[in-house]
């Protein structure tokens, strides 16, 4: 549901706070009240749009400004977009995030000047993704009234209206927790060519570039010397012209940007004069001038030109660097409009290669645009190593990272990071297998991994979706390739896809490209400590998690070997299994009866003993006592990290690790500790509140809001973890053969009276309802599943002497009943 609210003419960072929403249809934007607050109710993300009734441009403007002249031909509204709802009272919102382009806009304010009126919609170039709320507010003009408002999203068409996957029961909190793992796949995951390039090429002028992050070059990622010399035309659309120096391709770097002279005619009335004066050189690092979510950018010096900088005029451009540290930057050739400035003079950090080799990339800050063409770049000698005229279409939105989406992919997150992050995709993956039942996700997914694996076996786990495979040896290099727990993730996922589809067909396709990254990962297996010594996201280096990450995934891989044939790889994954087995179970602490988080850190985490128990590795005993140090780490609505953390007001919860370990905890029947987490870290997700998005978040404050401020990613898959661990365990719909020819439903009561709901399988989905009757306390459950399948049920509880009815027939009290698929199955307590 769409809602608005109308404010009056106060300050505009106060009267946010003070607004109640309620329902309108126009939406009607006037000087006495210029600013509406519209909420979607859950995240969407499109391209902006307005269906304007009527509107009134004026001679004066409705805000102060450095500039007070009016814009013609129409209105102006400046539109904020955030995921919370507090950042509409930020200046910036909840951005811009420049860490990576995400083919979408990096910042989350825009300025519109509308003019056309019922002749269809005004929409935006610029994809805005991940969005809960949004402000409209009237800056210049009169009145402004939209018949409609919104984001249009054009792969909604390829996506499913409803979900083959469903699940209600008694606990309204938990039905929604459920829900929200659907639509955080609605909304981070993205259908193959439906993300556009953000750069629009113009033939005879290069490519246009309205504001975002910088995109840089692969091509120069390869050899840029730490000297040289670059050359290249711009020109103005609007505002200014930017470019970034001595970059990674996902890193910081040195930020130059040139205002024109600030025509009135083209010129925003909210352009922040004083961020970025006209006929000027302004510089930042880090990630950029300014960030109200990040802390690695900001404004460090400006210059003015002296000049007339003017809009709509070719400038030749030439900046001249020295060993990363000084640059000279020169006009038309001859008009020198930097001296030579050392960054290290200004606190600058040196460039850092962590994030990938030194490159160059163009792009403008926010509302501006500018064209680029015909870029040189230059060695210390004058011999040119780079030509690019920027007219080469695809090829050139590619190079530098910006082509359109190949894959179907499943991001990180909606609005932050986009980026194809496999660990996360780990959760994301088991969340539609119950939900939405889109292979292609999954599929896509594993391709992109695949497709961009390196030499060394190595795949990204946290590329972008805009690069093409030619380039993959630059944009696969570190840290793409950091986190080894997130490649162990990507095998597993092959795994849980098979036995799930039961689609080998898919499985010996890629095999090549399995074994080689299984490969890659033993390179870090030591061989005296049989453990994983590298850097892990989950856990730590030597220790128990990753050893049973491994451990799980050389077990899982031996079977898909034996169906493959390949008897010599399933012969060594069994052994090097039984060796990180051992080596796992000599991190156990007798004494204190826990696993060590690792080798050199003691400490109990609770992701240790959820992967402990997910590997199979942990003994019943081992298990129980885990559970009895699991309570200690309780703190308000979820678990600090580990023995060692310390609680405090700052301290953020994570669904992301309390996905694992609330499908371990329902494993082993500790309904206690699983339905603590369902009230606590995913129903704070869930409960109605001004930070409700409707999907998973990404991080939890110790109080229910949303973990890490403005950074905090609303729409995040990873932190769905308790979508499919009601589907297989409330429900109880488990897989016992490859693609569900044969089934278990086992359901776990919690405190629930009743559940129902639906899993899709390749043959059909199997529906299964419960009820504990009200005025008998008797139990009755009934299975629906595909014609040509079995299934095994196990009534959630057995009390001596009772019997059951089957399908209408009487039986004595057992573990459970095999029943065919086909009709209703009812098992009723008698």
């Amino acid at each position: 549901m769409v809602v608005v609210a109308h404010i009056r003419k106060r300050s505009w960072l106060t009267c946010i706070l003070l607004t109640t929403i309620v329902s309108a249809k126009a939406i009607i934007l006037t000087k006495k009240d210029p600013i509406t607050i519209i909420s979607h109710g859950h995240s969407i993300s499109g391209f902006p749009f307005f269906k304007v009734t009527s509107l009134s441009p004026s001679t004066t403007t409705t805000t102060s400004s450095s500039s007070t002249s009016p814009a013609p031909n129409g209105v102006q509204i400046e539109v904020k977009y955030s995921e919370l709802y507090d950042g509409l009272s930020a200046k910036n919102s909840d951005g811009p995030y420049m860490f990576s382009s995400g083919l979408s806009n990096n910042f989350r304010v825009e300025t519109f000047n509308l003019s056309q009126v019922g002749v269809g919609l005004t929409e935006g170039w610029l994809y805005q993704a991940g969005v809960v709320h949004q402000s409209l507010r009237l800056i210049n003009g009169d009145e402004v009234i939209f018949d409609d408002v919104g984001l249009r999203d054009y792969q909604d068409d390829r996506r499913p209206k409803s979900h083959p996957g469903t699940f209600t029961s008694s606990n309204t909190l938990y039905n929604q927790i459920w829900s929200l793992g659907p639509h955080s796949i609605n909304s981070a995951c993205v259908r193959s060519n439906t993300q556009r390039s953000t750069w629009e090429p113009v033939s005879g002028k290069g490519v246009l570039v309205r504001g975002q992050r910088a995109a840089r070059s692969v091509t120069l990622s390869r050899f840029l010397p730490e000297s040289y010399t670059i050359r290249f035309e711009t020109m103005i659309g609007r505002a200014g012209t930017g470019w970034v120096v001595d970059t990674a391709l996902g890193g910081a770097g040195v930020w130059m940007f040139l205002t024109s002279n600030l025509p009135t005619e083209t010129t925003f009335v909210n352009h922040d004069h004083e961020l970025l004066p006209r006929n000027s050189l302004i510089l930042g690092t880090g990630f950029g001038l300014v960030s109200e979510i990040y802390n690695g950018g900001h404004k460090f010096a400006q210059f003015d030109t002296g000049l007339e900088i003017l809009e709509s005029t070719w400038y030749n451009l030439t900046l001249i660097v020295k060993s990363r540290r000084h640059y000279t930057l020169y006009l038309n050739d001859h008009h020198l409009i930097l001296p030579t400035l050392n960054t290290e003079d200004y606190g600058v950090p040196a460039f850092h290669p962590f994030f990938g080799n030194a490159t160059i990339g163009f792009g403008p800050w926010q509302d501006m645009s500018a064209f680029y063409r015909n870029v040189v770049v230059e060695d210390e000698r004058g011999v040119i190593i780079y030509e690019n005229d920027m007219e080469g279409g695809e090829e050139v939105l590619a190079e530098f990272g910006v082509a359109g989406n190949e894959y179907d992919v499943c991001l990180d997150g909606a609005s932050r990071d986009r980026l194809i992050w496999t660990g996360d995709f780990y959760t994301a993956h088991n969340t539609l297998l119950v939900s939405s039942y889109e292979l292609e996700f999954t599929r896509g997914t594993m391709n992109f991994a695949f497709d961009y694996r390196l030499e060394s076996g190595a795949v990204p786990t946290s590329n972008p979706m805009g690069i093409r495979r030619g380039d993959r040896d630059a944009w696969s290099a570190a840290p793409s390739t950091l986190y080894t727990d997130y490649h162990l993730d990507l095998l597993n996922i092959v795994h849980e896809y098979y036995l799930a589809t039961g689609d080998l067909v898919y499985v010996k396709t890629r095999w090549s490209d399995i074994k080689a990254l299984l490969s890659y990962i033993l390179t870090f297996l030591d061989p005296t400590t049989h453990l994983l010594n590298t850097m892990i996201f989950k856990g730590s280096s030597e220790g128990t998690s990753p050893g049973c990450m491994l451990t799980y995934c050389l077990k899982n891989l031996a079977l898909l070997a034996d169906l493959l044939e390949d008897g010599d790889a399933a012969v060594e994954y069994r052994e090097l299994a039984k060796k990180t087995e051992d080596a796992v179970r000599g991190l156990w602490d007798e004494d204190k009866g826990t696993f060590w988080t690792s080798s050199s850190y003691d400490a109990f985490a609770y992701i240790d003993l959820a992967w402990t128990i997910l590997s199979g590795i942990a003994t019943p005993e081992q298990i129980a006592s885990q559970l009895k140090h699991l309570k200690k780490l309780r703190y308000t609505i979820g678990y600090l990290g580990d023995s060692n953390a310390v609680g405090s007001d700052s301290t953020v919860l994570a669904p992301y690790f309390s996905g694992y370990l609330i499908e371990a905890l329902f494993r082993v029947e500790a309904e206690e500790e699983a339905q603590f987490l369902l009230d606590g870290i995913f129903g704070a997700m869930a409960k109605p509140s001004k930070d409700f998005s409707g999907s998973s978040w990404e991080y939890v404050s110790p109080h229910g809001a949303p973990g890490d401020g403005l950074f905090t990613s609303l729409n995040h898959p990873w932190g769905s973890g308790a979508t499919p661990a009601l589907s297989r365990h409330v429900l109880g719909i488990t897989p016992l053969s490859p693609g569900y020819t044969s089934w278990s439903v086992s359901p776990k009561l919690l405190s629930l009276n009743w559940a129902k709901g639906a899993v899709p399988t390749p043959l059909g989905k199997i529906e299964v309802e419960w009820e504990i009757k009200e005025d008998t306390d008797k139990f009755e459950l009934g299975v629906t599943a595909p014609v040509g399948t079995t299934g095994w049920v196990v009534p959630p509880r057995q009390r001596r002497g009772s019997k059951w009815l089957v399908g209408g027939v009487k039986v004595e009290k057992g573990t459970g009943f095999w029943v065919s698929g086909g009709e209703t199955v009812w098992v009723v307590e008698m």
